[in-house]
């Protein structure tokens, strides 16, 4: 999108084939759509015909309570932003489904009481927002109602042994 005309888009071709051999190169315009048919044309040609891996109607193999965990971490970095450095997980201590309610306990990690307060935030405030925001979603995703509780906790250098991941379920 960035090329002034296609005749400037003929010399990158050129060079791209010369530098490494592909089974196409197909030029794409993000801005109007054209040439996306023939590449999703040529992508269904290059995959290969075999039998389904997964039912038809599952739609993932990871089990709803990886789904938890990602909701309630993706609303604490979100909620956070720069202030807490990527180095916290949500670990699931506890997921049970009663009639049409689902029963979350969860835990959110961290590495030092600092952060600690800082997931907390004034009076609870930060801690309650995220976990509200989170059983919102997964309300929505589950398609019933969510009890939640999340805690948060230290677990001093969890990010730099293996052997304090493996009680998170992160270890091998």
């Amino acid at each position: 999108d960035l090329l002034k005309s296609t005749a400037d888009l003929l010399p990158l071709i050129a060079q791209l084939s010369a530098d490494k051999e592909f089974a196409a190169i197909i030029p794409i315009c993000a801005r109007t759509g054209s040439g996306v048919d023939d590449l999703v044309n040529e992508l269904s040609r290059a995959m290969p015909e075999r039998a389904h891996l997964y039912p038809h109607d599952q739609i993932t193999d990871r089990p709803e309570r990886f789904f938890a965990s990602e909701i309630i971490r993706e609303k604490t970095l979100r909620f956070l932003g720069d202030e807490l450095p990527y180095r916290t997980t949500v670990l699931i201590d506890d997921f049970k489904d009663e009639d049409n309610l689902t029963s979350i306990l969860a835990t959110i990690w961290v590495e030092r009481d600092s952060q600690k307060s800082i997931v907390i935030g004034k009076d609870g405030e930060l801690l309650k927002r995220i976990s509200t925001e989170a059983r919102q979603d997964l309300e929505q995703l589950l398609q019933r109602r969510v009890f939640l509780r999340v805690w948060v906790k230290t677990r001093r250098g969890w990010t730099d042994s293996a052997e304090a991941m493996q009680p998170l379920g992160l270890g091998d």
